[in-house]
């Protein structure tokens, strides 16, 4: 499985694959130096021959895990073998990782912990790869500067996945210093200088985001712009346009000339797209053929709303549209009549609720949980819980944090299990792709709502990989029961399927497939408007000044046995890389429609974006606009 690698912003899939390869000599040569099987590091237990091939072996898969997520999975087990790790069952919040107690030599130790926590944040496991990351920097003495840097920009990465913005800031803000003074590599303090901004600017911090870039910046004073990294000076041109006010950006100025240099660059189609929309002239450079992975890389821009994070994170959503008398049940009944249909699952804020979960557990006894951190993606840092004993004990030992050693406690969102209507004897999810449109920068008018709510009628249909027994939880097999992420395993043609075939499904059951849809569309609309109505426009400086492009959301449902759409999570960064023939078809479609859409809004010819022609079929076939209350 080939892994989506934007271009306007990195993500840790790059990252790691960059660790691993750095690291990787390390190693070998740490290894090559260690004592035969008679050194008195190697524990007792473990001949030294076995750490030989083990670790061999899992530099093997490591190296392979960028192609592969089996191959991931296998070097994720072989290091914890190697380093002698337990993760626990359940394991909630960022401290509750077992160090390593394999006792081998510290050179050794050092670069399999880095490879580790690669691998483990390929897989998504970013709280595990934090804790395994730290690990390895406590022993930083035995990391070349140019490996030590690759650490800290993985852990920097993992922070960031786990949205605590401020403290990867931090650590790409290390990176970019130590690259400049130790290592003099102007890449990687490019790729520092973006990450820094990025995080800054997930903050709302424009003077952070814009301090961050002039430390790179700064490095090429009085030199020509095309010196610069393309991406760091795009993102910084268009940074200071907004930050001095102005509402269009004349050609020849400073801040045109650095947007300019990046959108020379064809794999920055972005600031091709901004050079576009806010200049005081039509720009007219047409690209030959639509650029289907590097448009869809900018919905992942540093220039993303930094407010769609009540979307993404588990606790923020569940506050909003459980304070929405439109969207609970108020914890009690749930009815399909679409008019007074309740779609999100039962839930609870812990430690917060947990008088309320007790009191809910004496009326609803049989209930079973999912525990979900704040962040989390490819179904990691859910947790299945049989009953509500187990949760309150889970909540009782385990030891939740914010941080390191912060102290305050880290809430969780507990969410009632629902019990799911079934294809195959398999639980299944249906992923839906949204799509808004801000409007502060329309040129052609507006609908007179902050935004414009696009459902996409085509998505992906993701099956377990289990049958799916109500009431049986085997532990073993629970994640393959319960998961439905299409991240999980080597996608294949039989574990999902678009909505097409969703619909011959439902004809073959005599389910009604309309009605169905009917409520997943009101359920989205009255999302959007619930997270509207908290929005305020702010006419200065705010996040609806860097949306000038589409945004796509990836809604994710269940449908419980009476066919009743429950809104499960939101993905403010779903992923868009095709992973099969039928998931390209749908992906391409929602990425095309997107920025049709843009176009139609900015009076854009579609041929400018090398998009094709056929709007109106378009529009009859594969969108459905949802009626929004200013």
């Amino acid at each position: 499985m080939k892994h989506f690698q934007p271009k306007l912003s990195l993500f840790i899939a790059t990252v790691t694959t960059i660790q691993m390869l750095m690291l990787a000599p390390s190693l070998v040569e740490a290894l090559a130096t260690t004592d035969n099987p008679s050194n008195n590091n190697i524990n007792v237990n473990t001949a030294a021959g076995d750490i030989d091939s083990l670790i061999k072996a899992a530099m093997h898969q490591t190296s392979k895990s960028s192609n592969s997520i089996s191959s991931t999975i296998k070097a994720d087990r072989l290091w914890e073998t190697i380093l002698g790790k337990v993760t626990p069952k359940y394991s909630i919040g960022r401290t509750n990782i077992s160090p390593s107690t394999r006792i081998i030599p510290d050179n050794i130790l050092v670069p399999s912990l880095s490879l580790h926590a690669a691998v483990l944040s390929r897989l998504g496991k970013d709280r595990q790869a934090i804790a395994t990351f730290n690990e390895a920097l406590e022993l930083k003495q035995y990391l070349s500067n140019n490996s030590l840097v690759d650490v800290c920009l993985g852990k920097g990465y993992a922070l960031q996945r786990s949205m605590r913005y401020d403290e990867a800031r931090g650590m790409f803000i290390e990176v970019l210093d130590r690259s400049v003074t130790e290592l003099k590599d102007d890449e990687k303090a490019a790729r520092a200088s973006v990450s820094a901004a990025t995080c800054s600017l997930r903050l709302e911090n424009l003077s952070g985001a814009n301090g961050a870039l002039e430390r790179y910046i700064g490095l090429y004073f009085g030199e020509e712009i095309s010196s610069l990294d393309a991406e760091a000076a795009g993102l910084y041109g268009y940074l200071q346009h907004m930050q001095g006010g102005r509402k269009t950006l004349e050609q020849g100025s400073r801040e045109y000339e650095y947007i300019n240099h990046a959108a020379e660059n064809p794999s920055l189609p972005l600031y091709h797209w901004l050079l576009r929309t806010i200049t005081s002239k039509n720009i007219q450079m047409n690209m030959p053929h639509f650029p289907f992975l590097d448009m869809a890389a900018i919905n992942q821009s540093p220039l993303d709303d930094a407010r769609l994070i009540r979307l993404d994170d588990k606790v923020q959503l569940h506050q909003l549209l459980s304070s929405s008398p439109s969207c609970s049940s108020n914890r009690e009944t749930t009815t399909i009549d679409l008019g007074d249909q309740y779609y999100i699952p039962d839930g609870f804020i812990l430690p917060n609720e947990t008088n309320q979960l007790k009191e809910y557990s004496q009326k609803h006894p049989s209930a079973s949980w999912m525990i979900k951190e704040r962040a989390g993606y490819g179904s990691q840092g859910n947790h299945v819980v049989p009953n509500t004993e187990q949760v309150l004990k889970i909540m009782h030992h385990e030891a939740v944090t914010v941080g390191d050693d912060a102290g305050e406690e880290e809430q969780v969102l507990c969410q009632r299990i629902v019990e799911p209507l079934l294809i195959y004897g398999c639980k299944f999810s249906m992923r839906v792709h949204v799509i808004l449109l801000n409007n502060m920068h329309r040129k052609n008018g507006n609908s007179g709502n902050k935004a414009d709510v696009y459902l996409c009628t085509n998505g992906l249909a993701k099956l377990a990989l289990a049958p799916y027994e109500q009431g049986v939880y085997d532990m073993n097999n629970i994640d393959d029961a319960y998961m439905t992420n299409s991240g999980r395993k080597e996608t294949s043609s039989s574990n999902q399927f678009d909505f097409h075939q969703l619909r011959m499904e439902f004809e073959d059951q005599n389910w009604d497939y309309d009605l169905m849809w009917k409520r997943i569309a009101e359920a989205v609309r009255r999302t959007m408007q619930s997270y509207y109505d908290t929005v305020e426009i702010n006419n200065d400086y705010s996040s609806d000044h860097l949306s000038i492009f589409p945004k796509i959301l990836g809604f994710d449902f269940l449908l419980d046995g009476n066919i009743v759409p429950k809104l499960i999570e939101i993905d403010r960064f779903p992923g868009l890389e095709p992973r099969s023939v039928d998931d390209e078809a749908v992906k391409r479609q929602v990425v095309e429609d997107a920025w049709h859409l843009a176009c139609d809004a900015e009076g854009i010819p579609y041929s400018f974006l090398g998009l094709n022609e056929d709007k109106e079929k378009r529009d009859q076939e594969s969108l459905q606009k949802l009626q929004m209350i200013s």
